[in-house]
């Protein structure tokens, strides 16, 4: 093949590279990647660990390099440990006890039964060597991924939260961490005026309001008093005004910002449809309402979403379920009230998929 003067080819040849190389890097597929590469290397089907690992990245949209690069895991230094460890853990499984280091040990077993054990035991190990390497993966990603900003932003929370209880503590930690909603509603335009969280929890959200503009007053409910009550200790040195209230008839302020995240699900229809239109005439000229609701078109990612919503629901014991309806309703609805509204669907961090909906108010002018 001919190479131009001007270098095209070896130019197309370097961005399919970096594109190989780049693609599926967050977080979560990468980590992914990671264990699968690591599961591939140490389970024994030696000459197709390459050819499985391509084709299963590809099926599953996986980053193809990182996938491959784990399986050299099984190379010819590890490659004594891992069958050891593989037969030593297998035949813990099936037998209760560790097989005899000496030579002639592993002779006094049928080789179907070794061939058993080996089997079972790489799966075990997999697990054991795969899940460490991908957390390690997904913590190095996840902390690189994160702009200064966000970082800022965490430690201000991080701040706040310090005198609250281990568990309002520990949870807004993770949550912050976990939750990519934070570093996307940094970026956003929070208008300004009151700013109002539906269902605040213990409040990482109003702390991000607050961060970006420290003198906003701040107004929340939720059904959980210990979660209102941590709350409202974080940010008490804030013009905060929350309470243990029911969204469905908690009485709106004027504001310049609604928030309503993961709740309206928990509503029925006509009372979803309620509270959007309370929102809309509480809001001022200008003023943003921002909600998220599980992401029903992505797939796999959303049965884990709904599953796990589900699960809350019936812990909660608020019903027969969650009641969800397609975007195209909600972007209806808020248009019939004079609202604009753009819809953005995303993967989070963990196994789960959500559309967030900015919806603004026509300033006067308009």
């Amino acid at each position: 093949m001919k190479i131009g003067v001007d270098g095209a080819r070896p130019s197309r040849t370097r961005e399919l590279l970096r594109r190989l190389m780049t693609e599926q890097l967050e977080p979560g597929p990468a980590a992914a990647a990671v264990w699968l590469g690591i599961a591939l290397g140490i389970i024994p089907i030696y000459g197709l660990q390459s050819v499985v690992a391509l084709a299963l990245a590809t099926m599953l949209g996986l980053n193809r390099p990182l996938t491959l690069a784990a399986t050299f895991v099984n190379n010819p230094v590890l490659q004594p440990l891992l069958v050891i460890g593989s037969l030593q853990l297998g035949h813990l499984a099936t037998h209760g006890s560790f097989v005899s280091l000496s030579p002639a040990a592993p002779l006094a077993f049928p080789f179907s039964e070794l061939v058993l054990a080996w089997l079972l035991g790489s799966v075990i190990l997999s697990a054991i060597v795969g899940g460490p390497a991908a957390l390690a993966a997904y913590a190095l990603l996840a902390l690189r991924a994160r702009s200064p900003r966000e970082r800022e932003y965490r430690s201000d929370v991080n701040r706040r939260f310090e005198a609250a209880g281990w568990y309002a503590r520990g949870f807004v930690r993770w949550k912050t961490r976990l939750d990519r909603i934070f570093g996307q509603l940094l970026e956003e335009d929070l208008g300004s005026g009151p700013a109002v969280d539906l269902g605040c929890g213990n409040g990482a959200t109003l702390a991000l309001v607050a961060f970006c503009d420290p003198g906003r007053t701040l107004y929340g409910c939720d059904l959980d008093s210990s979660r209102v009550a941590a709350a409202s200790q974080a940010l008490s040195a804030l013009d905060v005004h929350l309470s243990t209230s029911d969204v469905r008839t908690f009485p709106l302020p004027a504001a310049g910002l609604i928030l309503i995240i993961d709740v309206l699900q928990y509503l029925d229809p006509a009372e979803q449809a309620s509270l959007l239109g309370r929102c809309a005439g509480a809001l001022a000229p200008g003023g943003r309402l921002i909600f998220r609701l599980p992401d029903a078109r992505r797939g796999p990612l959303s049965w884990t979403t709904r599953f796990l919503d589900r699960l809350l629901f019936g812990v909660g014991g608020w019903g027969s379920g969650p009641a969800y309806q397609p975007p195209e309703a909600y972007v209806k609805l808020l248009a019939e009230a004079g609202m604009s509204v753009e819809v953005r669907s995303y993967r989070n961090r963990l196994p789960l998929a959500h559309a967030v909906f900015y919806a603004r108010k026509p300033a006067v002018e308009e």
